[in-house]
């Protein structure tokens, strides 16, 4: 913080090992402007949705496809993350509701913060914390294979930078999203088993690689602590496993995600 001037008060943080669980935060139910970053729960939304049926053709009407505004799910997800188009995901959220309605929704589907502490700027604007992130990104590594699609196509928008601009040789998964001075990378980093990673600091110059210095410390901490013996293989990981490879090899999950990471 000292060698990039940049105040405690203005970094908020939150980390999990998902080898032994353990945790840290730093000002975590911060709300912060989250930028393009509100796409994800909406997505992972109606991907849970989808998982469960809510979306299936009617008995009345058993050849129609669910759309919004003439798009069907994948073709949706495809637009607004691969392609940009916010307006696309838009349409999505005014179908849940409204701003608001949407952000009840994924908080109580993700994010998981206590409803009688939630703040104007999470409902009617485009907050989020820290602390939310770490949730959403929780569940997506518990249970990948309801958001395969999802991934696959936040995998094609990728970069080396922010979180994943350190140097080691380690597969990433990094979403950011920069608004109104701020910019927030989260990520799931594999350093042996992976750990998660939620960032949110001032953009200005420098903070991508304030990032990446960052992250080269988390990484250095938690390999050296791997190499002691202690990292066991997390339990959802293995869970996964058994719905993917009915086997307890867990490369072959390790190597998904990793192709997500490089657009595989």
């Amino acid at each position: 913080l000292e060698e990039h001037n940049i105040s405690k008060e203005d970094l908020s943080l939150s980390f999990y090992d998902t080898a032994d669980n353990e945790s840290y935060r730093l000002a975590a139910d911060r709300m912060i402007p989250a930028g393009k970053l509100w796409m994800l729960p909406l997505h992972m939304y109606f991907c849970e949705q989808e998982s469960l049926g809510a979306y299936e053709p009617t008995n009345a009407l058993p050849e129609e496809e669910f759309r919004i505004n003439g798009l069907n799910l994948k073709e949706s997800r495809y637009q607004s993350v691969a392609l940009g188009k916010e307006e696309v995901a838009m349409s999505m959220r005014d179908y849940l509701g409204g701003n608001q309605n949407y952000k009840i929704l994924v908080n109580e589907a993700f994010g998981h913060l206590d409803q009688a502490l939630l703040t104007q700027d999470f409902l009617s604007g485009n907050g989020f914390s820290a602390d939310f992130w770490m949730n959403c990104l929780r569940e997506l590594t518990d249970h990948p294979e309801i958001y395969d699609d999802l991934s696959r196509n936040y995998s094609m928008i990728q970069s080396k930078d922010a979180l994943a601009g350190f140097s080691h040789s380690c597969a990433v998964f990094q979403v950011c999203g920069e608004e109104e001075g701020w910019l927030t990378a989260i990520a799931k980093v594999w350093a042996g088993s992976p750990y998660l990673l939620v960032v949110s600091l001032p953009a200005e110059a420098g903070a991508k690689d304030f990032l990446a210095e960052l992250n080269e410390l988390v990484y250095s901490y938690v390999f050296q602590k791997e190499g002691t013996g202690h990292a066991t293989l997390p339990s959802s990981e293995a869970h996964d496993l058994s719905i993917h490879t009915e086997n307890t090899d867990h490369r072959q999950q390790k190597l998904r995600w990793m192709g997500f990471a490089v657009g595989g």
